[in-house]
């Protein structure tokens, strides 16, 4: 995702920029480039508490080497099942332990996990359609903000309804914030 290079084969990948995303499989199935600065969902931690989460995944995966061994010949399915999760924690395990000081942000054990698969699925949540804003990239932002606007109506034609239409301004006025802190986030 970062880019790279093999100078002596003259190949050179700029990468990709925060944030960037481009389809696989339609709107359904996109590359996106984010970093992970926490754990699950995005948590953030407190810097000891990140080095020894580094260390016990260190732990934990020589564990389920051991364990892969012991049961591979007995059971083939878990074992193949344990090799997929060792596979993602020993990559979020280097991302956490190498990233930050092979990009000069972070020294070791500091750095961000790198996630890129964007898989969307369109579902119906309580009787509320769920869009992606793929839609407004794809058809522009007046027809996905239209077509949002219907499918309220729609379902909230009924005298019970709780929806309610909210409006996000796309770029805010700098210093323009309703409880006087700088809500512009950059950081992903």
């Amino acid at each position: 995702m970062k880019g790279f290079s093999i100078p002596f084969l003259g190949i050179t990948w700029d990468g990709m920029y925060l944030g960037q995303s481009f389809p696989v499989l339609g709107s359904f199935f996109r590359f996106t480039f984010v970093e992970n600065k926490g754990i699950a969902f995005g948590i953030e931690l407190h810097p000891v508490v990140k080095v020894l989460v580094s260390l016990v995944s260190i732990a934990a995966s020589g564990f389920i080497v051991y364990y892969i061994d012991k049961i591979a010949s007995k059971n083939r399915g878990a074992a193949i099942g344990l090799a997929l999760i060792l596979a993602g924690a020993i990559g979020n395990m280097i991302d956490r332990v190498f990233y930050g000081a092979i990009y000069g942000y972070a020294p070791f054990f500091y750095g961000h996990v790198v996630d890129f698969f964007h898989v969307v699925f369109d579902v119906t949540i309580f009787g509320y359609y769920q869009e992606e804003e793929a839609a407004s990239e794809e058809n522009g932002d007046e027809t996905a903000e239209a077509t949002t606007s219907k499918n309220i109506s729609e379902e909230g034609s009924g005298a019970s309804s709780r929806a309610r239409q909210v409006t996000i301004e796309d770029e805010p006025e700098a210093g323009n914030s309703s409880d006087g802190e700088d809500n512009n986030r950059k950081d992903l």
